[in-house]
């Protein structure tokens, strides 16, 4: 079964499969002009136990895990390269 995924802008909320690697990129590059605070895409079905990714202005990357014991664990990355992100 294919996964299916949302993506909020807090403005706009697009949902597969009308989410492509082009709307990734232009959104990141939104988020680099400040004109976005942030990008949350999250999957119906949890990817290796990971709830969804988040990226907000300034490029700071964070992953939400749960554990199978319920446990929550939160990963953050911080970066100034924008590349880095789209990747």
């Amino acid at each position: 079964m294919e996964n299916t995924f949302k993506l909020d802008t807090g403005d706009n909320l697009f949902l597969s499969p009308h989410i492509t690697s082009q709307t990734i990129i232009d959104l990141v590059q939104k988020l680099s002009k400040n004109e976005l605070d942030f990008i949350v895409l999250e999957p119906k079905t949890p990817i290796k136990n990971s709830l969804y990714i988040q990226i907000i202005y300034g490029f700071s990357v964070e992953l939400r895990l749960v554990l199978p014991n319920d446990e929550i664990r939160h990963y953050s990355y911080e970066t100034e390269n924008m590349n880095e992100v789209i990747t």
